[in-house]
């Protein structure tokens, strides 16, 4: 009798300090992914397509862009996705400004891109200067189960802009499996840009905002708890009319519902400080990534936080500028008018780390 007390009493200590102490990381394993985001600027092959206007990216023309050039701006993209997060090259890359599937395919057959066997989403999309948006993905993690290109067709009274067609690129959707067991639902935008004017086209960046989130909505009709990321080039900061007014992303980050959607940008902006786009020596930011509820619940099994989110600062896209706008860093673009740098972007990529639950 004494030597089953002495067991039970065992027995309760161990299950008593078991309960009691905190789960670690290594009994809770989690398995981190990135996604980024990437306006990747002008990202145009050299062959001159009779449909759209690309001409200026061919080599008669007074940017003078050649095969040298392309395979440059190929091997820069190719060392951001390598450089980005801490997990190894990103599971999904949402592109915005890519000329056709032809560059697509070249860039992920850099070698540094090689391991994750990107496969390609893309759509030719409606837009006169023939750029669209993409999606990367690695078939090890993300399973795809359904794609379409959501078509943003201007209405009648906004149009047109100063006799010119407003034409626009058509949001990527795409809903697959995170690690063959929980859906994610992916959204590239790449909204109206302020060409004409910021004031003159607000109303096309809000009818584009309508189109998303009127497809969020459809996603939330049918599953209140589903998981959704939406990002890409917004061409308007987190405080803009289209994204307050009419996407409506609460920027509020301390509880999290379903059915909602949340402005992880603002948090990157406002808290961390950081942009991803600088226009006369100031820093703003006009690549988003917005997230629904779900993926904020550390309960979920597939999740993110707030802190997740980063742009992509490092100096390897970054050059020194010293002008009558002041003087500091700014994204090391690949042309400044016809003038070539050589660089990358005159964006920053944004990107946010997930776990995915076994």
């Amino acid at each position: 009798m004494r030597n089953l007390l002495i067991l039970l009493s065992g027995f309760i200590l161990i299950f008593t300090s078991c309960k009691n102490s905190p789960i670690t990381e290594s009994q809770n394993t989690a398995e981190p992914f990135t996604i980024v985001f990437y306006n990747v600027e002008n990202l145009f092959d050299t062959i001159d397509a009779p449909d759209k206007w690309d001409e200026e990216f061919t080599p008669g023309s007074e940017k003078n862009w050649d095969t040298k050039k392309y395979f440059k701006k190929l091997s820069n993209l190719a060392d951001v996705f390598d450089s980005i997060g801490t997990k190894g090259l990103p599971a999904i890359i949402g592109l915005e400004e890519v000329e056709n599937r032809a560059v697509l395919e070249d860039l992920v057959k850099q070698e540094k891109l090689a391991e994750a066997h990107y496969e390609i989403i893309h759509y030719e999309s409606p837009d006169f200067r023939g750029i669209d948006n993409a999606l990367l993905y690695n078939p090890q993690i993300f399973t795809v189960l359904h794609q379409e290109a959501i078509p943003v067709s201007m209405p009648e009274e906004i149009a047109y802009r100063k006799n010119q067609k407003m034409t626009s690129r058509d949001i990527l959707y795409v809903k697959g499996l995170i690690n063959k067991k929980d859906t994610l639902h992916v959204l590239v935008n790449h909204w109206t840009s302020m060409y004409y004017g910021e004031e003159e086209t607000i109303p096309h960046r809000a009818y584009c905002a309508s189109v998303l989130r009127d497809k969020i909505n459809f996603i939330f009709a049918q599953n209140r708890e589903a998981n959704i990321i939406a990002g890409g080039d917004f061409n308007e900061d987190n405080f803009g009319p289209a994204v307050n007014n009419v996407l409506k992303a609460d920027t509020v980050l301390k509880q999290f519902e379903l059915g909602q959607l949340y402005s992880l940008t603002n948090y990157l902006n406002t808290v961390k400080g950081k942009g991803t786009y600088s226009y006369k020596g100031e820093w703003g930011i006009l690549d988003h990534i917005i997230v629904s509820g779900s993926l904020l619940q550390t309960n979920n099994s597939l999740f993110t936080h707030k802190d997740a989110i980063d742009a992509f600062d490092s100096d390897l896209v970054l050059n020194y500028y010293n002008n009558k706008y002041g003087k500091g860093n700014r994204p090391n673009r690949t042309y400044a008018g016809n003038r070539y740098f050589g660089g990358y972007s005159d964006h920053l990529a944004t990107y946010i780390e997930f776990n995915s639950l076994p």
